[in-house]
């Protein structure tokens, strides 16, 4: 079967920040104070103004922690970047139990010119690491572990989303690393996380 994915280029910072806080553009346009198609020019790249006033500049600090600069270097700013077409699009031939076996319909993060099968290659990629986190880690270990490492949650959230100590989950995840690097989990892990 032929799939065929289109995706839109976005300001990945600006995408994020609504993320991580539930929020859709119309919640992040209010928080800027700005309308909601102004902010859809932002995230989608398509008019980013030369300069910025003192007060966006530190609500979009605020918002993601980074500069104007950091977010919207000159050359985003540029009309050459603002014209582009910023829409990518790939077809590829593609097993359909391939999207039964994930969470979400794609959780593609490789770059649109990978190959298919590159693309199969990381669902690969992520099943054997999820086979060797459940074969050497407790439950709670991996737990912890993937809400510190892959969902980026602080070691001081964890310490007070389970009522722990100050301390306590970073102790866990270190244990959990710490099994990761034996022997069988390393040999296992060989070519995938180096």
């Amino acid at each position: 079967m032929r799939i065929g994915i289109v995706a839109r280029l976005k300001q990945g910072d600006l995408l994020d920040a609504l993320t991580s806080r539930g929020w859709n553009q119309t919640d992040g346009a209010r928080f800027l104070g700005i309308s909601p198609t102004t902010f859809g020019h932002l995230i989608n790249m398509t008019d980013v103004p030369q300069t910025f006033t003192a007060e966006m500049t530190i609500k979009l600090f605020e918002l993601t922690g980074k500069t104007t600069e950091e977010l919207f270097p000159s050359l985003i700013r540029s009309e050459e970047f603002r014209t582009k077409n910023k829409t990518r699009r790939i077809t590829f031939e593609a097993d359909p139990s391939y999207m039964l076996g994930q969470k979400e319909m794609f959780q593609l993060e490789a770059p649109p010119e990978m190959t298919p099968q590159g693309i199969l290659g990381i669902k690969e990629m992520r099943e054997t690491i999820a086979e060797v986190l459940k074969m050497t880690l407790s439950p709670k270990e991996e737990k912890i572990l993937r809400a510190h490492m892959f969902d980026k949650i602080p070691f001081e959230e964890l310490d007070e989303q389970y009522g722990w100590t100050k301390g306590y989950s970073r102790h866990v995840v270190a244990k959990a690393l710490r099994k990761l690097r034996g022997p069988e989990s390393a040999r296992r892990l060989r070519g995938i996380l180096t």
